[in-house]
């Protein structure tokens, strides 16, 4: 199954962070976010397939979480 990521910026306030919606078959899967270290901290599933281990996670860059989210939604 494809996976793919959609750049968006996520806010709260005057704060905002880069952040990427997490697709696969025209639906938005999860939510994203970076954080200053350049680390891609995962917490917000829409599809009970990806849920994050233990309630939270944190991939090194995309490959990384396109990985993980492509061989959990495969099934």
């Amino acid at each position: 199954m494809t996976v793919s990521f959609l750049s968006v910026h996520l806010g709260d306030q005057n704060l905002k962070v880069r952040g990427w919606l997490v697709l696969s078959q025209g639906a938005v899967r999860g939510i994203m976010s970076e954080f200053p270290d350049g680390s891609i901290h995962y917490g917000y599933a829409c599809d009970q397939r990806i849920a994050p281990v233990e309630g939270y996670m944190v991939f090194y860059d995309l490959v990384h979480a396109s990985t993980w989210f492509g061989e959990r939604l495969a099934n």
